[in-house]
């Protein structure tokens, strides 16, 4: 699941989940708006060679409500 709060550098602290209807959690969403984000530190590099799942290497936990924003997003087509 792809998720985004903005650019880089002009996040605006809410996060957005990229998602398909064919995908069981967006079906699960679309019928318990209830849903909860854990990040961790790690991806980012700052936790150096520590475990991931050590203390000290920060994890935040975001709770509330999935609401749908957009239903359809269209995408040009680019032969390559």
């Amino acid at each position: 699941m792809s998720y985004s709060d903005g650019l880089t550098g002009a996040g605006t602290g809410i996060p957005y989940f990229y998602l398909t209807s064919l995908d069981p959690t967006a079906r699960n969403a679309l019928e318990n708006d209830k849903a909860s984000l854990t990040v961790s530190e790690y991806p980012l590099g700052t936790c150096g060679t520590k475990d991931p799942m050590n203390p000290t290497c920060s994890k935040i936990s975001l709770t509330g409500k999935v609401c749908e924003e957009l239903k359809f997003i269209q995408y040009d087509h680019v032969d390559v």
